[in-house]
């Protein structure tokens, strides 16, 4: 059974990025592992960038990266606990994730330089009446 939960242990979390050839430093990001009997199968975190929280670390193992479901599920599991926290909204520019930043109703944006950046409101995104309004 995969559980998705935070993970305080950020050395191993980094060491799970490292074998998978990502070299971001996650020390100040909120860290949720998924595990399988105790082996971290994914990495997912929540960064504060300029007073903002961003949705940008989404890293699964080499034999889940295709599996889009386990990684949607990941990052709601990030959003749930972004919201469980209070924090408001969630910012998304990791250009990898754009497709998924869509599938999860963020809204895109353009920055005053031009950039693409991806905006999701939690305010009643848990609740059945915005499930039921899903694009």
């Amino acid at each position: 059974m995969i559980e998705i939960k935070l993970d305080e242990n950020k050395l191993q979390a980094q060491a799970f990025l490292t074998a998978q050839g990502v070299s971001t430093n996650i020390s100040n990001d909120i860290v949720m592992s998924a595990k399988e009997k105790g082996v971290i199968i994914a990495i997912g975190t929540l960064s504060l960038k300029n007073y903002k929280v961003f949705l940008d670390t989404i890293v699964p193992s080499k034999e889940l990266k295709d599996n889009l479901g386990f990684i949607l599920g990941l990052m709601k599991s990030l959003l749930n606990l972004a919201d469980l926290r209070g924090m408001r909204t969630v910012y998304g520019s990791n250009p990898a994730l754009f497709d998924l930043y869509k599938m999860l109703r963020f809204k895109k944006e353009v920055t005053d330089d031009g950039k693409k950046i991806y905006v999701l409101e939690l305010e009643g995104y848990f609740t059945v009446d915005s499930c039921q309004h899903a694009e």
